[in-house]
C-alpha cells in the first residue's frame, strides 16, 4: 500500500509533468492534483496529467494554498480510502524526489509524528525568503513553543488518523500551514524533522507569496496567542491590581510596610489567580485542560511568582524608592513574561507518551497478590517468544489471576476509561455504582472518588494498555502492543463483549484484536502466538492452552480464529469441572 501524494497547483511550470514522471519513476503511485484556478490557460497542463493518470480537483477560482489542501484531504476522507500515510509536495519542483522518498521512509517509521521536510537557509538562499522564514521561526518559538527551522515547508508528512481534524481547521491560503503547527501542538504530536535540499528557482521569482495578502493572515496567526494570553492577563491583572490597591492604600494602610505589602499581595494574587488560570486553561493551543493535570503546576508556579512579587516590590521600594503602585506594576510585568514561557511548556504541556512499563509498586503488588494465591499453580507452557494469552475476564478474576500467577511480566489490555482518573470516575459514578449496583448518589461518589485516584494508577505501575473499543483511537492500542511484543513481551486480553460475566465459560467476543498477528507478522516475519487461558476455581491452577495461529488477515479468518480461541478456553473450563462440555455448544458468537 502506498503513500497518497498531494500537489496543490496554482499556475505551475510545464516541469510540473516531468516531475509526476519522476515521483511514478520513484516508485509513488499517482499523486492527487489540485488545480487552484489557474484558468484556461493551463488547462494543456492539467489535462496532461489526466491523462497520465492522475486525479485533477479543480476550483473555479483561486482560494488559497490551504483551501486546495483542504480539498485534497476532503477527497480522501470521502472516499474513505484506507492509506499509511499523506505526503503534501509543492509543484514548483523545489521539493526532490530524494527528499519526499525520505519524507516516506520517515513517515513509516514515525507514523504518529507529523514529518516535516525542513530546508537549511545558507548563503544561497533569497535574502526575502531567508529573512521571512527566520523571523518566522523566531516567533512560533517565542510564541507557542514551536522550535523549527523551517516553519513554512510545504513538504509535509501526515498522519492519515489526524487527517479529519487538519482538514477542518481555518485558514485558506499559507496561514493553513501555520496552524497546521498549532494544531500538532495542541494534541502534543511531534514533529519529526527530515533535512532536505534548499532548492529555488531565478531567485525565488516564481512565488506565488503576496507580501500584504499573504502576510497579514499569517502574522494573525502567529500573534493570536499573545493576543490572547494578554486578554486574559490583563483581566486578572485587573482584579489583582483592584483587590492590591484596596488593601495597600485603604483597609491595610495602618501596617509596617514589609507587613502591608505581603498580606496585600497574597490576598490579591489569591483572587486574581482563580480567575487567571481558568481563563489560560481555555486558551486554544495549551495541551492539558484537565484539573487534575494542570492545576497541581499552576499554582506550584502560583507561589513561586507570588513570591517573586512580593520580594520584587520590596526591593524596589527599599532600595530604588519607587512608589507601591509602580513597582507592582514593573514587577508583575516581567514575571507575567517568564509566567508565559512556564506555562506554555510546563503548567499546560501534556505529558509526554511513554510505553506501557512495570514499576516498583506494581511489582511489590503482585507479589502481595502471589501471597494470597500461593496454592494456585500453573499447568502447559507456552511459547518463548512473546505471546497474547486470551483469558475468560470474568468480571476481573481472569485477568487478576493470571497476570499474578504467570512468571513473566505481562501487559495487561484495559479499557481506557479506567486508566484515566476523570472518565474513570464517571465510570464508576454515572454506570457502576448508580446504574448497576443501584447505590445512593453520595455513596456512589465517594466510592467513584476513591477507586478514580487508585485504579488508573494501578493500571499504569502493571504496565496495563489502554483499549480504545469503537474508537479510531484504537490505532494507539495497537501500536503499543505492537512496540511491547517487538521488544519481547507479551500481552494478556480478555476480549469478552460482557465483562461482567461471572459464568466459567467464555461468551460472545471480540475478534479485532487478531490483527496483532498481521502486525506482528509484518515486522518479524513469524507468526503471533495467540494462547488460550483458563483460571480454574475447582482446582486452583492456571490452564495455558495450545497456542492458535490466526492463518490470513481477513476478518473471517480473525473471527475463525477467535471461535478457535475460545472454544479451547471452554473446553479447558469443562476439563477442570468449572463447567459442562454440553454448553459448550451455545457459546462463542464473536463480534468484529
Amino acid at each position: 500500500m502506498n503513500y497518497q501524494i498531494i500537489i496543490p497547483a496554482y499556475e505551475p511550470e510545464f516541469c510540473l509533468i516531468d516531475y509526476v514522471k519522476e515521483l511514478e519513476a520513484a516508485g509513488f503511485s499517482k499523486p492527487l492534483i489540485v488545480d487552484d484556478g489557474s484558468g484556461a490557460a493551463y488547462e494543456t497542463i492539467f489535462s496532461t496529467l489526466k491523462q497520465m493518470g492522475c486525479t485533477v480537483l479543480t476550483h473555479s477560482v483561486n482560494r488559497g494554498k490551504g483551501a486546495a489542501l483542504k480539498t485534497a484531504f476532503r477527497y480522501l476522507l470521502d472516499a474513505e480510502t484506507d492509506l499509511p500515510g499523506v505526503i503534501t509536495v509543492d509543484c514548483d519542483g523545489q521539493h526532490t524526489v530524494k527528499d519526499v522518498t525520505a519524507v516516506k521512509v520517515s513517515l513509516s517509521a514515525h507514523p504518529d509524528t507529523l514529518v516535516l521536510g525542513c530546508r537549511n537557509f545558507g548563503k544561497n538562499t533569497p535574502g526575502r525568503s531567508a529573512l521571512g522564514n527566520r523571523m518566522m521561526s523566531w516567533a512560533m518559538r517565542v510564541v507557542y513553543g514551536i522550535d523549527l527551522k523551517d516553519t513554512q515547508t510545504g513538504l509535509r508528512g501526515l498522519p492519515p488518523r489526524y487527517l479529519a481534524q487538519i482538514a477542518q481547521l481555518k485558514g485558506d491560503r499559507y496561514e493553513y500551514e501555520l496552524n497546521m503547527l498549532l494544531f500538532a501542538r495542541q494534541q502534543a504530536l511531534d514533529f519529526t524533522v527530515v533535512p532536505i535540499d534548499t532548492v529555488y528557482f531565478d531567485n525565488n521569482s516564481g512565488s506565488h507569496f503576496r507580501t500584504i495578502r499573504d502576510a497579514l493572515p499569517i502574522l494573525k496567526c502567529v500573534f493570536s496567542g499573545i493576543v490572547q494570553y494578554s486578554t486574559a492577563a490583563a483581566l486578572s491583572v485587573v482584579v489583582d491590581v483592584f483587590v492590591y490597591c484596596m488593601l495597600v492604600k485603604l483597609l491595610l494602610a495602618g501596617m509596617p510596610l514589609a507587613m502591608r505589602l505581603t498580606l496585600a499581595a497574597a490576598l490579591a494574587r489569591t483572587i486574581s489567580s482563580g480567575v487567571n488560570y481558568l481563563c489560560n486553561r481555555q486558551l486554544p493551543y495549551v495541551q492539558d485542560k484537565s484539573f487534575s493535570g494542570s492545576l497541581p503546576r499552576y499554582y506550584l508556579l502560583w507561589l513561586f511568582q507570588l513570591a517573586a512579587s512580593i520580594g520584587g516590590a520590596y526591593l524596589l521600594c527599599v532600595f530604588a524608592q519607587m512608589d507601591e503602585m509602580a513597582a507592582k506594576l514593573l514587577v508583575d510585568i516581567v514575571l507575567a513574561v517568564i509566567s508565559y514561557q512556564i506555562q506554555l511548556h510546563w503548567v499546560f504541556a501534556r505529558r509526554k507518551e511513554t510505553m506501557p512499563h512495570w514499576n516498583t509498586f506494581g511489582r511489590l503488588f503482585k507479589r502481595l497478590v502471589r501471597l494470597f494465591l500461593f496454592r494456585w499453580k500453573c499447568e502447559g507452557t507456552s511459547p518463548a517468544a512473546p505471546v497474547v494469552y486470551v483469558v475468560h475476564h470474568q468480571n476481573l478474576y481472569g485477568p487478576v489471576h493470571t497476570v499474578a500467577r504467570l512468571d513473566k511480566t505481562v501487559h495487561v489490555w484495559a479499557l481506557h476509561v479506567f486508566c484515566d482518573r476523570t472518565e474513570c470516575f464517571h465510570q464508576y459514578y454515572h454506570y457502576t455504582f448508580t446504574e448497576r449496583f443501584g447505590w445512593p448518589k453520595p455513596c456512589a461518589f465517594l466510592a467513584a472518588g476513591f477507586l478514580s485516584l487508585v485504579v488508573p494508577s494501578l493500571l499504569r505501575s502493571v504496565g496495563a494498555v489502554p483499549v480504545y473499543r469503537g474508537s479510531a483511537a484504537v490505532r494507539k492500542t495497537m501500536r503499543l502492543s505492537q512496540e511491547l511484543l517487538l521488544k519481547g513481551e507479551s500481552i494478556v486480553i480478555c476480549p469478552d463483549v460482557d465483562y461482567a460475566n461471572t459464568g466459567s465459560l467464555m461468551g460472545e467476543t471480540y475478534a479485532g484484536f487478531l490483527a496483532l498477528d498481521q502486525y506482528y507478522r509484518k515486522e518479524t516475519g513469524h507468526p503471533l502466538a495467540f494462547v488460550p487461558v483458563h483460571c480454574s476455581s475447582a482446582y486452583r491452577k492456571i490452564c495455558i492452552g495450545e497456542p492458535v495461529y490466526c492463518t490470513g488477515s481477513s476478518r473471517k479468518e480473525r473471527r475463525k480464529a477467535a471461535q478457535i480461541l475460545a472454544h479451547r478456553v471452554n473446553v479447558m473450563a469443562c476439563s477442570c469441572g468449572d463447567a459442562f462440555l454440553r454448553d459448550t455448544e451455545r457459546q462463542n458468537p464473536v463480534l468484529e
